[in-house]
């Protein structure tokens, strides 16, 4: 593992959301872009810098190229492209893990569940170094977006010369006769990915915008992977760009040990729900929600008691950041190549992303001033 790429990524990430990248063309009005979702949609902006979706008539779709409604048969993206929703709550996230060598195999008190609720994945590798192009101090500024979908699958790497990687594919991989239609083509086959500690000088893409959101107009309020969801999100309450800083905490902690924190399980007798279960988890690795913060969603009664207790969950067995990150047992041993001195100062870091009040959480531009990314 090359923790220094991890360590790019979270830089490359907070710089990224400090800079107020958009997930469309900057919003002035008249500005016209496609639906990404649906391919007989587009949005225009209108005065004020308010993004208006609009509808394309029968037998047409939006044509980018031209920036006008066409006949749909001459629209690409159109051909077999179907819609797709906002809401992405029934999708997983990572594996689950059996037991986190810490004693917790019970998974809340209750009915014997053996998963303890840290959800270890395999990781995905996707690692990176930071763009420079990226860095601004300005953070989330006014009329920002929020990503509100990062997740390992949307975070690439950019081949830094493709021409050249494909040439060595092609003098690699040798040629096969296709028998449909008699020509030579390359032999596919599995090809394994270089590990980041390989290259040179890696460069990270964030994409999927699809679900992005004007801070001051949500498109959405379903957004993020369960797993990835901020506690506003979750319970109802107001959000605002922090939904994003709580992802990235959250994939950075995946990417460094290989534990998806806040994946949920429904438990098998119907008991509490996957949502349950995750609000249990963030509980007992970050602490009780603070009454302040329950008081403002829309959804805490369905999920809390009076006192700030989950409904379903009352028995929960506390851990910490630190047991996870610098545990006696595997998955939970700090990265080889931290230094222990580094230990408590990546913790820290992390805990200014998974605060989870978010007017507590820190910015995209306070993390990039953090003692950790200049180590």
């Amino acid at each position: 593992m090359q923790f220094t790429s991890f360590k790019a990524l979270a830089i490359f990430a907070a710089s990224f959301f400090a800079f107020s990248a958009a997930a469309h063309p900057s919003c002035k009005t008249g500005a016209v872009w496609a639906d990404p979702h649906d391919c007989h949609s587009f949005y225009e902006c209108a005065a004020g810098g308010i993004p208006v979706r609009k509808t394309c008539g029968p037998g047409t779709a939006y044509n980018s190229r031209f920036g006008i409604c066409d006949y749909e048969e001459k629209v690409r993206s159109c051909h077999g492209h179907g819609v797709v929703g906002h809401d992405e709550s029934s999708e997983g996230h990572g594996q689950q893990g059996k037991d986190d060598g810490n004693g917790q195999s019970e998974g809340h008190g209750q009915e014997g569940k053996k998963d303890d609720g840290n959800g270890q994945s395999e990781g995905h590798g996707q690692e990176g170094k930071k763009d420079s192009k990226g860095q601004s101090s300005e953070g989330h500024s006014e009329g920002a977006q929020e990503q509100g979908n990062l997740k390992p699958t949307n975070i690439l790497l950019e081949l830094e010369d493709p021409d050249r990687v494909i040439s060595r594919y092609l003098e690699e991989v040798p040629p096969r006769m296709d028998t449909q239609g008699n020509i030579k083509v390359p032999l596919r086959e599995v090809i394994t990915t270089p590990c980041i500690s390989e290259m040179d000088a890696p460069h990270i893409r964030i994409i999927d915008f699809g679900v992005a959101s004007w801070r001051d107009k949500h498109l959405s309020e379903q957004i993020q992977s369960p797993a990835l969801r901020a506690p506003e999100v979750t319970i109802g309450a107001p959000w605002d760009t922090g939904v994003d800083i709580w992802s990235l905490g959250c994939l950075l902690m995946e990417l460094v040990q290989g534990i998806a924190p806040f994946s949920g399980e429904a438990s098998e007798r119907g008991t509490w729900t996957a949502e349950d279960d995750r609000l249990a988890r963030i509980i007992e690795i970050l602490g009780p929600f603070p009454l302040d913060f329950l008081k403002k969603g829309s959804r805490t009664l369905d999920l809390f008691d009076e006192k700030g207790g989950l409904l379903r969950i009352p028995n929960m067995k506390s851990t910490s950041l630190e047991r996870l990150l610098n545990g006696t047992t595997k998955p939970f041993l700090k990265p080889d190549d931290m230094p222990d001195a580094e230990v408590p100062v990546f913790i820290d870091f992390l805990r200014g992303m998974l605060t989870i009040d978010p007017e507590h959480r820190k910015s995209a531009a306070e993390l990039l001033q953090h003692e950790w990314v200049r180590l």
